[in-house]
């Protein structure tokens, strides 16, 4: 199947790569279940897309999904929908239903979102994921300097896990590199826009 995409940015014809191709279940949700599936980036995809594949690399083990882009939250009806909830497998998120279609499917699915996994903002998502010892996903933006900088310390501290960084390629946005640097942690810059750090 070919297919096309563009934005501001790029655009691109008769493609036939897994993160445009219908068949596949991130592509498939997102447009099933995002409210402007259209307007999403292929750095917003590629995020996504990330996050269901290092949740689902985790199978049975411990894991923490952590969301705290607003514009993102609509992943954890993806994670919760693809993945559950349980007391091994946990979910905190900015509240999903702002991006999600106003459709059945979505206010089923994000019933399984309770008030135990929402928080207000990425400090607190962070204090929250600072309590546990599992292995986390977490996804912040590129302004939550604070926030990058505990997930970093964590990490040293021993804390097992994939930091994904929404913009951190961007011009404006403040460099995290010489911070993990020093901490024996590369926060790369990856070719979407997105920074990206690992601790296995």
């Amino acid at each position: 199947m070919t297919t096309s995409y563009k934005d501001s940015n790029i655009q691109l014809k008769n493609i036939l790569l897994t993160q445009f191709e219908q068949g596949r279940e991130v592509p498939a949700l997102i447009d099933w279940l995002a409210i402007k599936p259209g307007a999403l980036k292929i750095q917003e995809r590629m995020l996504m897309s990330k996050v269901v594949a290092a949740r689902g690399a985790r199978r049975d083990e411990p894991t923490t999904v952590a969301i705290g882009v607003e514009s993102l939250s609509f992943l954890a009806t993806i994670v919760a929908f693809v993945f559950g909830i349980n007391d091994k497998q946990k979910l905190i998120t900015t509240d999903p239903e702002p991006w999600c279609r106003d459709a059945d499917i979505c206010r089923e699915i994000n019933r399984k979102i309770t008030d135990k996994n929402l928080i207000a903002s990425a400090r607190e998502l962070v204090q929250r994921c600072a309590k546990d010892k599992d292995f986390l996903i977490i996804v912040l933006n590129h302004d939550d300097h604070d926030e990058i900088r505990a997930v970093i310390d964590m990490f040293d501290a021993g804390r097992k896990g994939l930091l994904l960084v929404q913009d951190y390629g961007f011009e404006t946005a403040a460099s995290q590199y010489e911070y993990g640097r020093e901490r024996g942690f590369r926060l790369l810059e990856i070719v979407d826009g997105s920074g990206e750090m690992v601790n296995i």
